[in-house]
């Protein structure tokens, strides 16, 4: 039993093991890693650029959901502020007149309807 493990460990040693090359390797056969450095870095360039094309591409598809060019909307948060953790002042515009409005965990409540129009855009 002992001589049959031997021999398969001398089996599986032979197949992982190169055999030694029958020439002697000179420095115009071992390969060069030019090509293989210019692949990766035109590969990571790509990359690169694929993923700011991606994201302008999403920023022009979005503009009008999610952007701040919100036209055709009646209501249009024109700023806002925090006040504390839990509690935020804002202004909106509703058809043309700006309303100042405190926000917080139990209410909302007007506060006052401004005189002069704030443009933050």
């Amino acid at each position: 039993m002992m001589m049959a493990m031997i021999n398969l460990f001398n089996f599986f040693l032979s197949v992982v093991t190169p055999a030694a090359p029958e020439t002697p390797l000179t420095p115009e056969m071992i390969p060069g890693y030019e090509g293989t450095f210019l692949k990766m870095f035109l590969t990571l360039l790509a990359l690169v650029v694929g993923i700011f094309l991606m994201i302008w591409t999403l920023r022009r598809m979005s503009q009008g959901k999610w952007g701040k060019n919100q036209s055709g909307r009646s209501i249009r948060i024109v700023e806002r502020q925090p006040l504390s953790p839990k509690t935020m002042l804002y202004v909106i515009e509703i058809g043309g007149k700006q309303t100042v409005i405190a926000e917080s965990q139990l209410e909302v409540r007007p506060l006052l309807t401004l005189d002069e129009v704030i443009d933050k855009e």
